[in-house]
């Protein structure tokens, strides 16, 4: 059999394959990083419900849970592990509450961008 049919064939049983990315890291033009931002505030805007400037855990829950008023325990505890790991996500500083910059951040590593982490910076 030739290389070119068994790779058609797919793996032998039993062993695992993993696609392997085509393209390294993206480079962000200022085009598209202006278009980013600016559809990743609209979808910040929506999330932070009371306009505070930050989404916490709380308001992605009543995102979640407006599709449906009536909601089983095991569906409510579904959405709350949800909103939980989804602030876990984005919270860089692990205040429990995610803020624009880190939202912005979390939406461009998402789509493949290299994002640099800040850096503390003390002065003496």
């Amino acid at each position: 059999m030739s290389e070119q049919q068994q790779a058609s064939q797919g793996p032998p049983p039993g062993v695992a394959v993993c696609p392997v990315p085509q393209q390294g890291p993206k480079l962000l033009s200022p085009e598209e990083g202006a278009k980013i931002k600016k559809e990743a505030q609209e979808t910040f805007d929506l999330y932070d419900v009371d306009k505070n400037g930050y989404v916490d855990a709380a308001e992605v829950e009543s995102l979640f849970g407006s599709f449906n008023q009536e909601q089983s325990a095991e569906l409510i505890k579904g959405i709350k592990d949800l909103a939980a790991a989804v602030i876990k996500l984005a919270d860089a500083n692990a205040d429990g509450k995610v803020t624009f910059d880190e939202f912005y951040r979390a939406v461009l590593k998402a789509q493949g961008y290299i994002v640099a982490e800040p850096r503390s910076m003390k002065l003496h």
